[in-house]
């Protein structure tokens, strides 16, 4: 009795699993959103908390996009960061200048030293 419970489950997942595998992928995708065109936050966390595996369907479009908008997206973090904490960046571009102007005055003294003894 059991074993036959067990190979009836089995049967129905079986049934059930087809079924959800001759939905397209447009389907799939029509049902993570609602009629209005927003997301469906329950079916996606639904989906999600069901199997670790179906994450792909929200990441593949983007992978498959991101090689075409890589610099794009590159060009606009850059911008981002150099406009941002413009006041942190004047202090350390200061400190770089202080440490040049630090470091200038043994560097020449020990590069002519260096071509006063090759020369004489």
């Amino acid at each position: 009795m059991f074993d036959a419970t067990i190979e009836i489950d089995m049967k129905e997942r079986d049934i059930k699993a087809k079924q959800q595998d001759d939905r397209s992928y447009d389907e799939f995708l029509a049902g993570l959103y609602t009629a209005s065109g927003y997301p469906n936050i329950h079916e996606i966390a639904s989906l999600v908390w069901s199997s670790p595996k179906v994450v792909w369907a929200f990441t593949m479009p983007f992978k498959a996009l991101s090689p075409s908008y890589s610099k794009g997206i590159a060009f606009v973090m850059h911008k981002t960061l150099d406009y941002s904490a413009f006041r942190v960046r004047m202090w350390v571009s200061v400190f770089y200048a202080v440490g040049f102007v630090l470091l200038l005055k043994p560097t020449a003294e020990t590069f002519m030293r260096i071509i006063w003894n090759a020369v004489s």
